[in-house]
């Protein structure tokens, strides 16, 4: 009886348990904090330029962290969770180059990213205080980099051959195909501006590429932006100015072009161009932002314009331009939004729902969002100027819970970095301030032209480049916040590997490479609980100071061991540099340690690089320890190239090059005969400048 009332009282509570943790599930995946504004401090100046949602709802952010009143910068990616805790932070370099840039972030397979961007040489020794310039000499090339969800480089490689003579090349926009592979928009310059659209497999081999050039030399184009059409195929537009024979003037206005996913070949072509821009004005063409496609399958592409520029430091436009196409990209209608602020500058695009976008904008002060439907209608419009003064905006991204957007001084960086989370319509009270857009249809003021550019096929080959990382400090200041609830953290004891390859994580991620590793479980309002995992691999140093050297007509001599070591002691002086700067002759030392071990290597470094040959001329091989040995003299510091002995037929009975060994009178198996043998010698001066040839006698005596 007893079991039959707990069979039905179960049979009652089951589905009740089941309602309770679907629930709670429900709850999990809600719960995001409905606005919050974070203020971040950094390590050097920076400025975010690219960001994307994970399938966790987390966010990564690319960026460029520079050095003060300089050029000179490395690439920077940060993730962080939905409520803005950062989980890593890191800072990509090379040595090969002083200049690495990064341009966007897409997902890639098994929850790793593509990176694009540039890398080259800037010559910061021309830097002039007195005028904040420099003389650039700039060598530049595409970079392709591939990392995991940790940001630890898969691979990393350069645009490395040229298309045509004396180029340079950098990444402008990147989209991914349906079948996982990547379509690249570069710009490639020359003598010739040239345009070139490229498509790649996850692994970063090219399928094909598009070379896009105008037959007159005055021709420029600005950043080209990508979109993937739901048939597959390539749309892409950017700013075009070209003075040809078959117009009286410069023509300038927006490309827009399609091609075919497959081939890289033109479907179609046109020049939108602005009525206003054939007199001799100096209008201001924005970049392009984004590209649409709408639900009726009209084409929109979202620009800054201005008739003439505004008077401002940062930003020129004082307009936002939406073009909107047919499939066919025919121009149907132009819409301008205008504002009471100047100058007025759409920075990033969102897209959101079904149509609609979220476009992101600064006067070069504030920032601004307003979201439109597929007509191109405002359905509303946010100001953000509380959040401070001259803030330029990047880049903006839509998710289930919100709107995220960044800022930074408009002086091409800041160290102070600002995250700004909204709900789904774009409040955030803390920061919120007065903002109004109106918008009118101005497509009358527009007109197409074709314009007959050269599409051909070129090769392209890209090969691997070493990139180093760093740690890069952020920290964040939550300024103001409306929270469900918040993010919990916490450090687990440090691991450290000695000789180990690989590492399992709890989440049973395979990491090999040292570094911070964070794993993310739902708190039960939905917030993360994050736990950082600090994982050292180390392995038993490796130290070698190769041959003994000299200074010859030098003052000084470099020693140089492997990098990678946290200290070095060199002559029982310690510091953090493998290289050491030697101004006398003596012995050297350099000693490496760490948990595997230690290891010491030992260098001679002599005043003289040339040392006459001193040979004995008899020995006796018989055993008793003296003299048993026919050898080069320990004195002598000449780099051996050979040493060989002959017997009195020519017969050859000992050969080496290794200096430390000699003859012990063997032939074989057998004693050698007593009596006189011929030696040869040869040897080359430390320095390697001059070569030495030693004949002699020896006799061997027993």
């Amino acid at each position: 009886m007893k079991v039959m009332l707990l069979k039905k009282l179960w049979h009652i509570l089951f589905p009740c348990l089941i309602l309770f943790f679907h629930l709670q599930s429900l709850h999990a995946q809600i719960c995001v904090d409905d606005y919050f504004f974070i203020n971040f401090n950094t390590a050097t100046v920076q400025n975010p330029v690219a960001t994307i949602s994970t399938i966790q709802n987390e966010i990564i952010t690319a960026g460029n962290a520079q050095r003060y009143n300089s050029l000179l910068q490395g690439g920077w990616l940060t993730k962080f969770s939905a409520q803005g805790t950062i989980l890593w932070s890191k800072l990509y370099y090379t040595s090969l180059l002083n200049f690495l840039n990064f341009t966007s972030i897409v997902p890639a397979d098994n929850d790793n990213y593509l990176i694009t961007g540039n890398i080259g040489d800037i010559d910061s020794g021309s830097w002039k205080s007195d005028c904040l310039c420099f003389t650039v000499h700039f060598s530049e090339y595409a970079l392709l980099m591939k990392v995991d969800k940790y940001g630890n480089v898969i691979w990393s490689r350069i645009l490395s051959n040229l298309i045509r003579p004396f180029a340079s090349s950098d990444i402008t926009s990147v989209e991914t195909t349906i079948d996982g592979d990547f379509i690249l928009s570069l710009n490639y310059f020359t003598t010739t501006d040239y345009r070139l659209i490229m498509r790649i497999d996850p692994d970063g081999n090219v399928k094909w590429t598009t070379l896009i050039s105008s037959t007159s030399r005055n021709a420029s184009y600005g950043n080209a932006k990508l979109k993937i059409l739901d048939n597959g195929n390539i749309v892409f537009t950017n700013y075009a100015s070209v003075l040809d024979n078959d117009y009286p003037y410069q023509r300038r206005g927006y490309y827009f072009g399609c091609l075919n996913v497959t081939t890289g070949e033109r479907i179609w072509s046109h020049l939108f161009l602005g009525r206003d821009t054939l007199s001799y004005r100096q209008n201001v063409f924005g970049e392009v932002v984004n590209i649409s496609e709408l639900p009726n399958r009209d084409l929109s592409f979202i620009t800054s314009y201005a008739d003439a520029p505004v008077n401002s430091y940062f930003r020129k436009t004082d307009h936002v331009l939406n073009f909107i196409a047919d499939s066919s990209g025919i121009l149907k209608k132009v819409i301008s939004y205008t504002s009471s602020v100047s100058p007025f500058y759409a920075s990033s695009v969102a897209e959101n729902g079904i149509g609609d976008r979220v476009i992101l904008m600064d006067d070069g002060d504030s920032p601004y969002m307003m979201n439109t439907n597929f007509n191109g209608d405002i359905l509303w419009q946010k100001g953000y100027a509380a959040i401070g003064r001259g803030q330029a905006t990047k880049c903006v991204l839509s998710t289930d819970y919100g709107f995220y957007f960044f800022s930074f001084t408009n002086n091409g960086g800041s160290k102070d970095p600002k995250l700004v989370k909204t709900d789904m319509s774009g409040n955030a009270p803390c920061v919120e301030s007065q903002f109004t857009v109106t918008a009118k249809d101005v497509v009358s003021s527009y007109f197409m032209q074709n314009l007959n550019l050269i599409y051909e096929k070129s090769a392209a080959k890209w090969s691997d480049v070493p990139l180093g990382i760093y740690n890069y400090f952020i920290k964040g200041n939550n300024v103001c916040r409306i929270a469900c609830c918040s993010d919990v953290t916490d450090t687990a004891n440090a691991v450290n590997l000695c000789n180990v390859g690989a590492y399992t994580l709890p989440n049973n991620d395979i990491v090999k490479t040292s570094g911070t590793y964070t794993i993310t479980y739902k708190t039960t309002k939905g917030c993360d609980s994050i736990v950082y995992y600090n994982i050292n691999f180390s392995f038993t140093p490796k130290v070698s100071l190769g041959a003994d050297t000299c200074f010859g007509s030098k003052d000084s001599v470099v020693l140089k061991t492997q990098s990678g070591y946290m200290n070095y002691v060199w002559n029982g002086i310690t510091t953090n540099s493998p290289i050491y700067v030697v101004k006398q002759p003596g012995t050297y030392s350099v000693t490496v340690s760490n948990m595997c071990g230690i290891k010491t290597d030992t260098v001679q470094v002599l005043k003289s690089c040339e040392f006459e040959i001193y040979m004995p001329d008899a020995f006796t091989p018989n055993g008793d320890g003296l003299n048993d040995w026919f050898r080069v003299p320990k004195q002598n510091y000449n780099r051996l190239i050979s040493f060989t002995i002959f017997n009195r037929w020519g017969q050859k009975v000992f050969a080496t090059q290794n200096i430390s060994e000699g003859w012990n009178g063997m032939n074989g198996e057998y004693q050698a005969s007593i009596g006189t043998y011929v030696y040869i010698i040869v040897m080359k001066s430390l320095d390697g400048r001059k070569t030495f040839t030693e004949k002699g006698y020896v006799t061997l005596i027993r």
